[in-house]
């Protein structure tokens, strides 16, 4: 996963699931695991929000592979810590399941083909 140097990433965190990297204004997730269900989303999210503290942060999800998203996980998302989900993958799978995902989430959502487009996007949203 190639990203642009006008970016520096601040940590990363490795989990079972996958791969957090922190950014200033977002975080950048290497999902690793083929089911995403409401506990792992509560998980990920407790450090997301740790991490970003009062902030408001955009959670860039990348997908290289298909992964079955349990609707239920974005019920567990507060919209006043998230301000935006972005999935970047470039597989047509990940694209027509993200826009069923669209539906579950209020906040600013969108689709990219790169890592480089998302970080871009998540710049403007926070």
């Amino acid at each position: 996963m190639a990203v642009s140097n006008f970016f520096a990433m601040i940590e990363q965190r490795i989990t079972p699931y996958g791969i957090l990297d922190f950014y200033k204004k977002f975080v950048i997730f290497n999902l690793t695991c083929d089911l995403l269900d409401k506990e792992i989303a509560k998980e990920l999210l407790a450090i997301t929000d740790s991490f970003f503290g009062q902030e408001q942060y955009v959670f860039i999800s990348y997908r290289s592979f298909f992964t079955n998203i349990d609707p239920e996980a974005y019920s567990v998302i507060n919209p006043k810590k998230l301000a935006g989900v972005a999935i970047v993958s470039d597989l047509e799978i990940v694209k027509h399941l993200s826009i069923s995902e669209q539906r579950l989430y209020s906040g600013s959502f969108s689709f990219f083909r790169t890592i480089e487009d998302a970080m871009i996007w998540a710049e403007t949203v926070v």
